[in-house]
C-alpha cells in the first residue's frame, strides 16, 4: 500500500534535508516548490492488493462541516478540505460537533485492477452515517435527520455490508452526525471512533465477523451459563439448609452477574447506540453489587467479620458508577481495575487468614487467589499493549479466567465443605451400622419396652385429652356466662351449649334448658336444634308425661335420668306440643326447612337449681352422661349470673330514675343560681345608680342656675336695644355666649356620666377594647362613694388616687373590669363603714379613726397592676380561703348575695388571664390586687 503523490513529495524533503547548506540544492529546493506544493494537494488512499486480515482505512481522510450533496460526487474539488483521521475517540477531536450537526468525510481511493472479486467494508462508528461510492448511495447505517438533528446512532459493530469497485479510481464520501446527548463512555475499555472503515474481500470478511461473532457470543452464553448454572445449585441448596446464609448470599452473586453478561450479550448486535452504553452501565452496577455479596458470603462461609476492607469497598462502589459517567476515558478503570482487584484481594486475605486458622478448603481459595493475579496481571500487560502475543484469543482467556476463577474455586470450596460434611454423615452412618447384634437386640427389647411405655402414655394422655376437652367446653360456657352483659343474652346461651357438645363429639341433635317459673305450674323453654336457636316457648307442667316427668324428677330431687320415646308415644308427644301456641310455629318452620319429626328419640335430662337441661339424640349414649351432668353445674351458674343481671338492671332503672330527677334538681339550681347572679348585678346597678344620681346632679344643677341667668340677661339686652345702647348689648351678648359654653359643658357630663350608667348595665360584649384604666378607676370610685352616701349621708371617707400618669391604655372589657372594680370599691366603703359604726358605737368620738379607700394603678415591667385598698377591719384568717367562693358572704342576711368577688375573681383569671390577689390584717384593712399580664392583653 502506497500514497501516491504525497511519497514524491516525502522523498525529495528528506533529500534535501541531508545537505541544508548545499546552496545549489537550495536553489534547486525553490525551484521545485511549486512542484511539491501540488504534490501536496491531495492524498490518495492506494490499494495494490488486499491481506488476509483486511485493509483498515485510517489515512487520506478529508472533512468538512455543513450538508452539500455535491459534497458526495466524484468530481467536487475538496482540497482546500481539513485532514482528519476518523479511527480517533470523538474526544480526541475538539472541533467535533458533538451537538448533532452534520459533516462530511472524504476518501480518495486508487483500486488496483486485478482487485476484481466482491469486497466487503465493516464499520465501527459511533454516530449515524450515509456511505456514498463515487457519487452513488452505498449504505445507511443509522437515521441522518438534516432538520431538525434528531439523528438515530446506529454501530454496525461486527456486521459488514458487500459492494464492488467499478473502477480503479474511486471517491468514498461519507455523510456523518453525532446523535446529541449520548452518554458515550469507555466502559470495559470499549473505544468511541467517529468512523473505522475496514475493507476485506466479502468473503472473507463474512467469514471472519460471522467467527468472531460466534465466538463473542458463546463467550457470553457460556458466562451466562455458567453463573446461572451456580445460581440453581447454591439456590435450591439453600431452599433445603435455610440456615447456610452463605449458599442465599452466592446464588445472589451469581444470579445478578448471569443477568448482567446477559445484559452484555444484548448489546453484540446493531442498535440504538444510546440503549448500548445504557445496558453497559447497568451491567456495571449490577456486577458491582454483585461482588459485594460474593465477599459477604466469603465472611460468611470462613466466619469473620466484616473487616475495614469490605467499608472501603462500599466507598469505591458508589464512587465508581458516577466516575464512569463523569470522567470519560479513565472513569470505568475505578471499577475495573481498583474496585475488582481490592474485591479479589479482599478475598484472598480472608482466605489466607482462614487458611491460617486451619478451615478446611481455605487453601482453594487461596490458589484461585493466586492464579487471578496471575492472569490478570498478563491480560494487563496485553490490554495496554506492554506485551504482544500473535494469539488475540490468549488475552480472551485470560479475561475469562479472571472472571470466573474466583467463583468456580469458591463453588468448589463450597462444594468441598458439602463433601466433608457428607463423608462425615457417612462415617458416623458406617459406625452404626458395624453396631453387634447384641447391641440391636438390646435397642429391639428397649424399643419394645418404649412402645409398651408409649401405649400406656398414650392411653392416658388421651384419657387427660378428653379430659382438657370437656374442661375447655365447659370453660367456655362459663366463660360466656360470665361475659353475659343483660339478662336477654341467657337466650344465646342454647346455641353454645349445642356447639360444645357438638365438638366434644356427643351426637345429639337438639338440646336447650327449661326454667321453671315461679309457682313451678310451667316451664319457660329455649332450644337449639341443629345449631339453630328457636324462640322461646311455655309449656304446662302438669299435662303431658314427659312434661310431668319433668317436674316429678324435679321434686323428688334426681340429679339425672334418661327417657326414651318412639312409635305413638312419641307421635302423641309431638301432638301435644303442635297444641302449644307457643311452639306450633316453631314445629311448622322446622317442617318447612325440610326436617321431619324422628321415629324414635332419647331424652337426656339433667337437674339444676331452677330448672333443667335436655339433651335429645336419637340413640342412647350412656358413655356420655358423666360429661352432660358436668354442663349442669356450669348452667347453675349461668342462670344465676342471669338472676344478678335482672337484679342489677332492675337498680339501674331506678338509678335512671334518680338520676333524671338528679338532673331536673341541677337545671332548677342552675336557673336559681342564673336568677341570683342578676340580682347581684342589679344590686350593684342600684348603688351605681345612687352615685350616678348624685354626680349627674351637680351638672344638672349648673345647667338649670345657667338657663335662668341666661334668659334674664336676654331680658337686659332687649332693654338696652330698645335704649340704643349697643355696646352694653354687645357685652351683654359675650356673656350670654359665656354661659351657653358652660351650660354644653355640663351638658356633656351629665350625657358621659348617662353613658358610662349604660354600658355598665349592658350585658358584656365579650370584645376587648383599649380602656383608660386610670379614668374607669376615678370615675368608679367616685360613683361607688356617692351611691353609698345616698344610703346613709351620713357616712364620710378620705378618697385616695394614686394613677400611674404613664399608664398606656390596655385593651380589656371594659363592662367586665369595670364590674370588677365597682364589686371591689362596694367591699372597701362596707369595711371602712363597719368599723366606723363600730367606733362609733363604742367611744364618744371617732376622731380617732378616718375611713379612708385607696386606689392605685401600676406598670411593672410586662404587668399592670390595679389595687383597692381600705383601712377596715381587715378578713378574719379562718375564712381568708373561702371569699372566692360563690355564695360565700360575711355580710348579714339580705344585704349580700355572695356573688362578688366570685364574678370578679372568674372575669379576672378566665376572662383576661390575670391573677387576682388579697392581702389582709385583722384591725388593719385589706388590699385587693388585680394583676394583667401586658403580653394577653
Amino acid at each position: 500500500m502506497k500514497m501516491g503523490q504525497d511519497f514524491f513529495a516525502t522523498t525529495l524533503f528528506e533529500y534535501f534535508a541531508l545537505k541544508p547548506y548545499n546552496m545549489r540544492n537550495l536553489l534547486l529546493c525553490l525551484l521545485l516548490l511549486p512542484l511539491l506544493a501540488f504534490a501536496q494537494k491531495r492524498k490518495v488512499f492506494r490499494i495494490d492488493s488486499l491481506p488476509k486480515e483486511g485493509i483498515l482505512l485510517d489515512q487520506g481522510w478529508k472533512w468538512h462541516s455543513g450538508d452539500n450533496p455535491d459534497w458526495a460526487k466524484t468530481d467536487f474539488d475538496d482540497d482546500q478540505w481539513a485532514r482528519i483521521d476518523p479511527t480517533e475517540d470523538i474526544y480526541k477531536q475538539p472541533h467535533l460537533d458533538k451537538n448533532g450537526a452534520i459533516l462530511w468525510l472524504r476518501l480518495h481511493l486508487t483500486i488496483d485492477s486485478s482487485i476484481q472479486q466482491p469486497l466487503a467494508m465493516l464499520i465501527q462508528q459511533s454516530g449515524a452515517s450515509e456511505i456514498y461510492l463515487d457519487g452513488r448511495l452505498l449504505h445507511k447505517i443509522g437515521i441522518i435527520d438534516g432538520g431538525n438533528h434528531h439523528h438515530q446512532a446506529l454501530n454496525p459493530m461486527q456486521f459488514p455490508f458487500s459492494f464492488q469497485f467499478t473502477k480503479t479510481n474511486s471517491v468514498v464520501a461519507i455523510r456523518y452526525a453525532l446523535k446529541p446527548n449520548v452518554p458515550y463512555s469507555t466502559l470495559f475499555g470499549m473505544a468511541n471512533p467517529i468512523f473505522t472503515a475496514k475493507l476485506n474481500l466479502a468473503e472473507t470478511a463474512f467469514a471472519e465477523s460471522a467467527s468472531n461473532l460466534a465466538l463473542t457470543i458463546n463467550r457470553d452464553m457460556f458466562r451466562i451459563g455458567v453463573y446461572f448454572v451456580l445460581f440453581i445449585i447454591f439456590f435450591t441448596r439453600f431452599l433445603f439448609l435455610s440456615s447456610k446464609k452463605v449458599s442465599l448470599y452466592f446464588s445472589i452473586y451469581t444470579l445478578l452477574f448471569a443477568l448482567s453478561w446477559w445484559l452484555v450479550l444484548g448489546t453484540r448486535y446493531p442498535d440504538i447506540t444510546e440503549k448500548f452504553y445504557w445496558l453497559n452501565l447497568l451491567a456495571l452496577i449490577i456486577q458491582t453489587i454483585g461482588v459485594l455479596f460474593l465477599i459477604s458470603a466469603v465472611y460468611q462461609f470462613f466466619e469473620q467479620k466484616r473487616s475495614w476492607m469490605y467499608w472501603i469497598l462500599i466507598c469505591l462502589a458508589i464512587v465508581s458508577i458516577p466516575f464512569a459517567l463523569v470522567f470519560y476515558g479513565w472513569g470505568w478503570l475505578i471499577y475495573a481495575f481498583i474496585f475488582s482487584n481490592f474485591a479479589n484481594f479482599e478475598i484472598v486475605r480472608t482466605s489466607i487468614i482462614a487458611t491460617l486458622n486451619k478451615q478446611k478448603g481455605a487453601w482453594i481459595m487461596v490458589v484461585a487467589g493466586g492464579i487471578y493475579l496471575i492472569c490478570w496481571i498478563v491480560f494487563t500487560l496485553l490490554f495496554t499493549h506492554t506485551v504482544q502475543v500473535q494469539n488475540p484469543k490468549i488475552q480472551l482467556i485470560l479475561f475469562d479466567v479472571s472472571m470466573l476463577i474466583m467463583s468456580l474455586a469458591f463453588a468448589v470450596n463450597l462444594g468441598f465443605d458439602f463433601a466433608m460434611n457428607y463423608r462425615s454423615l457417612q462415617r458416623q452412618f458406617e459406625e452404626n451400622q458395624k453396631l453387634s447384634e447384641n447391641n440391636q437386640q438390646i435397642l429391639r427389647n428397649q424399643n419394645e419396652t418404649l412402645e409398651l411405655q408409649v401405649s400406656e402414655r398414650t392411653t392416658e394422655l388421651l384419657l387427660k385429652n378428653k379430659e382438657l376437652e370437656i374442661e375447655a367446653a365447659l370453660e367456655r360456657v362459663r366463660s360466656r356466662t360470665m361475659a353475659m352483659q343483660n339478662s336477654n343474652e341467657l337466650a344465646n346461651a342454647a346455641i353454645l351449649l349445642f356447639q360444645q357438645v357438638q365438638v366434644l363429639g356427643i351426637s345429639v341433635w337438639s338440646c336447650g334448658y327449661n326454667i321453671f317459673e315461679k309457682g313451678e305450674k310451667s316451664c319457660l323453654g329455649w332450644m337449639s336444634s341443629q345449631g339453630i336457636l328457636q324462640p322461646a316457648f311455655r309449656v304446662p307442667l302438669t299435662e303431658s308425661p314427659t312434661f310431668i316427668r319433668f317436674y316429678e324428677s324435679k321434686q323428688e330431687g334426681e340429679d339425672f335420668y334418661v327417657e326414651a320415646l318412639e312409635g305413638k308415644a312419641l307421635e302423641e308427644h309431638y301432638r301435644y306440643m303442635m297444641s302449644l301456641p307457643d311452639f306450633k310455629e316453631i314445629g311448622e318452620n322446622f317442617v318447612k326447612s325440610g326436617f321431619s319429626f324422628p321415629s324414635s328419640q332419647v331424652h337426656h335430662v339433667v337437674n339444676f337449681s331452677h330448672g333443667n337441661l335436655i339433651f335429645i339424640s336419637g340413640q342412647a349414649i350412656p358413655e356420655s352422661h358423666n360429661t352432660l351432668k358436668r354442663f349442669a353445674a356450669v348452667f347453675d351458674q349461668t342462670y344465676i349470673r342471669f338472676l344478678d343481671l335482672q337484679f342489677k338492671e332492675q337498680q339501674a332503672t331506678i338509678l335512671l330514675d334518680e338520676k333524671q330527677k338528679l338532673e331536673n334538681t341541677l337545671k332548677e339550681l342552675k336557673s336559681t343560681q342564673s336568677q341570683l347572679i342578676q340580682s347581684e348585678k342589679l344590686a350593684s346597678l342600684g348603688e351605681l345608680t345612687a352615685g350616678i344620681a348624685h354626680e349627674i346632679q351637680n351638672p344638672l344643677n349648673f345647667v338649670n342656675n345657667f338657663a335662668e341667668v341666661s334668659a334674664e340677661m336676654l331680658d337686659e339686652m332687649h332693654e338696652e336695644l330698645e335704649k340704643g345702647d349697643t355696646t352694653e348689648a354687645i357685652a351683654i351678648a359675650t356673656d350670654l355666649k359665656t354661659n351657653l359654653e358652660k351650660i354644653n359643658h355640663h351638658g356633656q357630663r351629665a350625657s358621659s356620666i348617662v353613658k358610662g350608667m349604660l354600658e355598665h348595665s349592658r350585658a358584656s360584649t365579650g370584645v376587648k377594647e383599649p380602656t383608660d384604666i386610670n379614668g374607669l378607676a376615678d370615675e368608679f370610685l367616685r360613683l361607688a362613694y356617692h351611691g353609698l352616701r345616698a344610703k346613709d349621708n351620713s357616712f364620710n371617707a378620705t378618697l385616695e388616687t394614686h394613677f400611674d400618669p404613664d399608664l398606656p391604655l390596655v385593651s380589656v372589657i371594659p363592662q367586665d373590669i369595670g364590674r370588677v372594680l365597682l364589686n371591689l370599691i362596694n367591699n372597701a366603703f362596707y369595711a371602712v363603714h363597719q368599723r366606723a359604726t363600730t367606733v362609733e358605737t363604742l367611744h364618744a368620738t371617732s376622731l380617732q379613726y378616718q375611713p379612708t379607700v385607696t386606689v392605685s394603678t401600676q406598670k411593672i415591667d410586662n404587668q399592670i397592676l390595679i389595687k383597692v385598698k381600705d383601712n377596715g377591719n381587715g378578713i378574719p384568717e379562718s375564712i381568708r380561703d373561702k371569699i372566692f367562693q360563690p355564695f360565700f358572704t360575711t355580710k348579714p342576711t339580705g344585704q349580700g348575695t355572695g356573688l362578688g368577688l366570685s364574678l370578679a375573681y372568674d372575669i379576672v383569671t378566665k376572662g383576661h388571664g390575670g391573677t387576682l390577689e388579697v392581702e389582709t390584717k385583722e384591725n388593719d384593712g385589706t388590699e385587693f390586687t388585680i394583676i394583667l399580664s401586658v403580653k394577653t392583653l
